[in-house]
């Protein structure tokens, strides 16, 4: 029985200690109040701006309304994706090298250091059952890059791509071509 309320202690405390205002915006599974997976029909101001082109189901919200101000740093965007109406992928833009180190430090002190493979890359990534997150500086256009997706919406995106291959395949392997 100690054991346990041992282990409870030491399990909250360091969640718990962390005052990061981003910590209360970054959920398992989500964001601020939204949760990956949620259905696009129960999120009020999302204005669509994008369907990419890869695949119809795949498109790209914005809602003008949130606040492009994270405790200073200066947002350039936040992007939703929603793949057939479920939130997909959350994605954080900063625009200049000084807001991205500014997130990146609230980043790593919100949710840890993460898989870092080395130091000449700006690469952090992070997994666990519901969210895989990416943070990312990406030299050309001086943006970092902050990004959560649903492993269990990327794996049907990428259950359907093969499905569509095989599909295909499928069907033009019995084929021949008449000479």
């Amino acid at each position: 029985m100690i054991k346990y309320l041992i282990m409870g202690f030491f399990i909250i405390v360091p969640l718990s200690t962390n005052a990061s205002g981003l910590k209360s915006m970054l959920k398992e599974d989500g964001f601020c109040a939204l949760t990956l997976e949620q259905n696009l029909a129960t999120i009020t101001g999302m204005k669509c701006v994008e369907t990419r082109r890869e695949s119809k189901d795949l498109k790209e919200y914005v809602r003008p309304d949130d606040s492009l101000d994270l405790k200073g740093i200066k947002l350039k965007i936040i992007r939703y994706t929603f793949w057939r109406n479920s939130l997909y992928a959350v994605t954080i833009m900063t625009e200049g090298h000084t807001n991205y180190l500014a997130l990146k430090k609230m980043v790593l002190e919100s949710i840890g250091s993460g898989y870092h493979k080395d130091d000449s890359t700006e690469r952090y990534v992070w997994s666990n059952q519901k969210t895989d997150w990416e943070l990312k500086y990406i030299d050309q256009g001086e943006q970092g890059r902050l990004q959560m997706k649903s492993t269990n919406i990327n794996r049907q995106i990428e259950l359907t791509k093969y499905i569509k291959s095989r599909t295909y395949s499928n069907w033009i392997k019995p084929r021949r071509v008449e000479k």
